[in-house]
């Protein structure tokens, strides 16, 4: 299977040249799932590869692998879409669409992303998973998307004129809400890909053998930021 991820990842000093904030690559909706009893994540990926649904660009399930509440039997399912319209189109809102044997998901609490790569890199896969870390931050009173944007793409082109090879990108929620979403219009993510799980470890480990511990954004004009998270990402289908 060739899939190519166009992706996203790092974060801002405080004086910054003002730049419109680009065009979203896609649109991505984020919905938690859950295993059935007696049915493993194998089982639900299997099922979904064997599933036809036209219209995304991609579905990925995502397997916590490092996050602070998952449980053993949950995964997020990412669907990804040109735009909110291709979404409408499919009438993907439609809650009947591929029920599964193996898994059920919490369609009334989906949440939209936006997403817009940062440096040059896109990413081939080698095979059909990955890992995939997130970062969550809330920006500085003052410090706008676009400035973390431009921030984040010269950062993410120095890392890469570096030999870093993981795609990145700037994530935006803007539909749904979060348990813990004070600071609405100040919060963004971060996300980094790697074309296997020893390219996006082997990254890591030079990141942090650079400064202790701490992923290369964690000294930004963010107001704070979470812990990053780490996935296992299944790639299910990629048109």
């Amino acid at each position: 299977m060739r899939l190519f991820i166009f992706c996203l990842g790092a974060i801002f000093p405080a004086l910054l040249v003002a730049q419109s904030l680009p065009e979203p690559n896609q649109m991505y909706v984020v919905t938690n799932c859950f295993l059935n009893e007696g049915y493993s994540l194998n089982d639900a990926v299997n099922e979904g590869r064997e599933s036809e649904f036209d219209g995304p660009l991609n579905i990925v399930f995502r397997q916590p692998i490092a996050t602070p509440s998952a449980g053993e039997d949950q995964f997020v399912r990412i669907v990804a879409w040109e735009n909110l319209q291709a979404w409408v189109d499919a009438e993907a809102a439609r809650t009947d669409i591929n029920v599964s044997v193996s898994y059920g998901c919490k369609d009334a609490q989906r949440r939209f992303f936006t997403s817009r790569q940062l440096g040059e890199n896109t990413v081939e896969l080698e095979g059909d998973a990955t890992l995939t870390t997130i970062t969550a931050c809330t920006l500085k009173e003052g410090v706008t998307y676009s400035d973390a944007y431009s921030w984040l793409n010269e950062r993410a082109a120095a890392r890469e004129a570096n030999g870093d090879t993981r795609a990145s990108s700037m994530v935006l929620g803007v539909l749904g809400r979060t348990q813990n979403s004070a600071g609405l219009g100040r919060l963004m993510g971060v996300r980094t890909v790697g074309s296997s799980s020893s390219d996006l470890a082997g990254a890591l480990d030079s990141i942090w053998a650079v400064d202790g511990s701490a992923p290369d954004y964690a000294m930004t004009p963010a107001e704070s930021c979470q812990n990053t998270l780490l996935y296992k990402s299944f790639f299910i289908s990629s048109n």
